[in-house]
């Protein structure tokens, strides 16, 4: 039935013009209402932003092509909080195009394995944690002070490690847990999960914990509060009716996490000691020696520049080269080029930023398998 869908899209498919005509050199610029993966990100993001988590998670359920996000940077505006937590919102033109195009988008249900309640009321919270500070604990205990429940901690792990802003596994931050919950009994445990959609949050918790409330700072209360308020997705998850969010107002005495690790970066123990919970002070050396490399790397002394590696083409002899079958699948990218290049939806402001990404594509891909 797919080459039936795949007609009845075409035949609803339809232009409309986001940027109308000024010159024969600035044309008109259509876009396509039957965008599939397009139209549903823009409908996910109306409410505000998402994360950067929470997109990755639909453009994987889309099986979306891993570049669709770079080319199509245009639609969003791209932030990132004191946690490190990157959001997108609508840019100007991506707010232009929802407007035009209006789509029409099937809900798909939440993946909650265990549709019952939880067994044990708690709060959650998630977050990134890298590492835990006090100022986490002062939200962790605002938290059971409004209703006397335990906090449960949920750690993203999203997307590729991150050496600057993620650079502690959750094996080191279960055991820095495990810790700071013998010194403070309000916090039950922390789960790790691989991104902050409600779906997954509930997914974890049940069936051991029901979720009673939501903790969040106020950069992420957009985002977080839209998931809790939605009235579908209160239903197809059967939230406790008394479930809502609960906004932790930053301020300019907050504890970064950005800050902690650099003090770990420059060896100052104290303020180290003086920014995180005295139960993990311990941890200081082995949080500083993973930290270590990444500051040696970013001094570079003991890497070769990159021209130290280039060949220069006048010394190339191809007495090898002449060995391999190796100008057809040469001659095949050109041609793919070539064919993209002159491609009717090609623009020509977008030829120099692609001729780059392809280069930096090849060589990183020569780099991995010519050993």
């Amino acid at each position: 039935m797919d080459n039936i869908n795949d007609l009845n899209n075409f035949l609803n498919e339809r232009k409309v013009v986001v940027k109308r005509r000024y010159t024969e050199a600035y044309p008109a610029k259509n876009v396509s209402t039957n965008a599939r993966v397009r139209n549903v990100i823009l409908d996910a993001i109306s409410d505000g932003h998402i994360t950067k988590e929470e997109m990755n998670r639909i453009l994987t359920e889309l099986q979306a092509n891993k570049r669709w996000l770079k080319r199509n940077s245009s639609l969003f505006n791209i932030s990132e909080d004191q946690e490190g937590v990157t959001t997108y919102s609508l840019s100007p033109y991506g707010q232009r195009i929802k407007d035009r195009t209006a789509p029409k988008v099937l809900n798909e249900a939440l993946n909650v394995p265990h549709k019952e309640r939880g067994t044990k009321p708690v709060n959650i919270f998630v977050g990134r944690f890298q590492p835990f500070t006090l100022g986490h604990v002062k939200v962790f205990e605002k938290m059971y002070k409004q209703n006397g429940l335990p906090v449960v901690v949920f750690l993203v792990r999203g997307g590729k490690p991150d050496p600057e802003k993620r650079p502690f596994d959750e094996t080191l931050q279960q055991a820095m847990f495990t810790k700071m919950a013998k010194q403070y009994p309000f916090l039950e445990t922390a789960i790790v999960v691989p991104n902050g959609a409600i779906d997954t949050l509930y997914a974890h918790a049940r069936p051991a914990y029901e979720p009673m409330m939501w903790g969040f700072g106020t950069d992420r209360k957009k985002s977080y509060n839209s998931m809790i308020t939605k009235d579908r997705y209160r239903q197809e998850l059967d939230v406790d009716p008394s479930f809502k969010g609960f906004e932790i107002k930053r301020t300019d005495d907050n504890i970064s996490a950005s800050k902690v690790r650099n003090a770990l970066k420059i060896d100052d123990e104290k303020a180290f000691q003086k920014m995180t919970p005295k139960s993990i002070h311990k941890f200081y050396k082995p949080l500083q020696n993973i930290l270590t490399p990444i500051k040696e790397n970013k001094d570079m002394k003991n890497l070769k520049s990159l021209t130290d590696f280039n060949v220069n083409e006048s010394k190339i002899n191809e007495e090898y080269i002449e060995l391999m079958r190796i100008d057809d699948p040469l001659n095949g990218i050109k041609d793919a080029w070539m064919e993209w290049k002159n491609g009717p939806a090609t623009e020509q402001g977008d030829i120099k930023p692609a001729q780059k990404e392809l280069i930096g594509y090849i060589n990183s891909w020569l780099k991995k398998n010519i050993k």
